[in-house]
């Protein structure tokens, strides 16, 4: 018998959220993190829940499957030791690397990949990073968040769309994968792009904008 059939759930912390946040202390004191569920879990009522240091370049320092009721109860037990704790989700499913992690209301709008920040809001103004410079938008002029699928399935995206009918990327992600997996089907595509809509709804709400998609995999 191997071990994940002797041991299914391995991956389970079962410890309280005091206890849990206590053994982080020393990693996470005075630091701010992001707090939150991935996409996809395969235990009942349990999530993948990242504990990320989001400072400087974000760091995971905790990343277990945790009972979806006691998320809040995990945050509240950090912020006896942490500088600031967002709620937030990540990218990830239940065995995958993350790419991108975000705040949700009522934090203040942040988007992370894993080299830093890549969207922050003050003061009514979103400024997004791009590897040819900083974009700022001002909230005002954000006219939705928009969910992008292209025709062969291969990249979804996260755009900022605005009032001036411009865009902006803010979160992309490229699967070849579909190119070369013939049994790759719509299922296969609502898991992996679950992340576009989660996203996009976190970002639309936060700025008080629509979130759209033309495709239902995104929604």
């Amino acid at each position: 018998m191997s071990e994940l059939e002797a041991n299914p759930e391995r991956d389970i912390d079962r410890r309280s959220p005091n206890t849990i946040a206590a053994s982080l202390r020393d990693a996470v004191m005075g630091k701010t993190l992001l707090v939150g569920p991935g996409q996809f879990s395969p235990h009942s009522k349990h999530e993948r829940i990242f504990i990320i240091a989001v400072d400087e370049e974000p760091t995971i320092l905790w990343d277990r499957f945790y009972p979806e009721k006691d998320i809040g109860a995990l945050r509240n037990a950090l912020r006896s030791y942490a500088r600031v704790v967002f709620e937030g989700e990540h990218d990830a499913m239940y065995a995958t690397a993350w790419s991108f992690a975000w705040t949700c209301p009522p934090a203040p709008l942040r988007v992370y990949d894993r080299s830093g920040i890549i969207v922050a809001v003050d003061d009514d103004v979103l400024r997004l990073g791009r590897s040819d410079g900083r974009v700022a938008i001002p909230v005002i002029d954000i006219a939705c968040i928009e969910g992008w699928l292209s025709g062969d399935w291969v990249k979804r995206q996260v755009r900022i769309v605005t009032t001036h009918a411009e865009w902006f990327v803010v979160a992309e992600c490229t699967e070849w994968f579909v190119m070369i997996d013939p049994t790759y089907d719509g299922i296969d595509l609502m898991c992996d792009a679950s992340w576009v809509g989660q996203l996009g709804h976190a970002m639309a709400k936060a700025l008080g904008v629509p979130y759209n998609s033309d495709d239902s995999a995104l929604q």
